[in-house]
């Protein structure tokens, strides 16, 4: 598979990163990429996005590379409701909503039952599809790192159908988060990658949509999208199910 032209989630020293706005979009430029889209991450902290994003707009004029905004936000309640206003959600090409240890239930304060944590856990997803502010789900199932600690092969395979239909239904895309199998240190790759594979085509299947992040945090890391491309090829997923970011407004 060839390597993808496009990087969705890249964190500078705006938001999260170590290094420049501008370093990291010399850097997609320098790999060849043709759009980038750049990670704004806060939690309901507005005060200095207009600066945030008015940064991102002058970055995109002066390169040959696209450069989007991307909001990164918190999945904060089993309701769905996510931690940015709807006025600062419409400033942004693309609002990236995932678990990020905010949503009682799932996350925190997580049920002794498992039973409990999983209707917990796809009443959040579905209820944050159902939010239309969201455009993509981040960092699907990164469960690994929280109490619960349920693996890919846990996940009910009926209720991940359900979730994938409401995706199709929604025009919500999934990520293919490069980074994901870190948050399960105790599987080997091998073991993650076929089961997270197993889930993925479970979306593919549906029709779903797919972005690719890097997850950068360096400009050295912008582009590294090569789990992705194994994550694909694994799932059977191809390059026309991956949403085309050149097309975004």
């Amino acid at each position: 598979m060839r390597p993808l032209a496009y990087d969705a989630h890249v964190h500078t020293n705006l938001s999260g990163g170590q290094d420049s706005l501008g370093d990291c979009v010399r850097a997609a430029e320098a790999i060849g990429l043709e759009c980038v889209a750049i990670a704004v991450r806060f939690h309901y902290d507005e005060a200095d996005l207009p600066d945030r994003l008015a940064a991102i707009r002058r970055a995109n004029e002066r390169s040959h590379v696209k450069v989007i905004a991307a909001a990164d936000v918190d999945i904060t309640s089993t309701d769905g409701n996510i931690g940015i206003s709807s006025p600062a959600a419409r400033q942004f090409a693309l609002v990236l909503a995932s678990l990020g240890g905010q949503c009682r239930g799932v996350d925190m304060e997580v049920p002794a039952r498992q039973e409990q944590f999983l209707d917990n856990l796809f009443d959040c997803y579905l209820n944050a599809i159902d939010n239309p502010l969201v455009d993509v789900l981040a960092r699907p199932f990164n469960l690994g790192q929280f109490p619960a600690g349920v693996t890919p092969a846990e996940l009910p395979r009926a209720r991940l159908r359900e979730m994938a239909s409401r995706m199709f239904e929604r025009e919500v895309a999934f990520e293919l988060y490069a980074p994901i199998q870190r948050a399960f240190p105790a599987l080997s790759i091998e073991q993650f990658t076929h089961e997270y594979a197993t889930v993925l085509s479970i979306f593919r299947a549906a029709g779903v949509k797919f972005v690719a992040g890097s997850g950068a945090r360096s400009a050295e890391a912008v582009g590294n999208t090569r789990y992705c491309c194994r994550l694909m090829a694994a799932a059977g997923i191809e390059l026309s199910q991956m949403v085309d970011l050149n097309r975004v407004p």
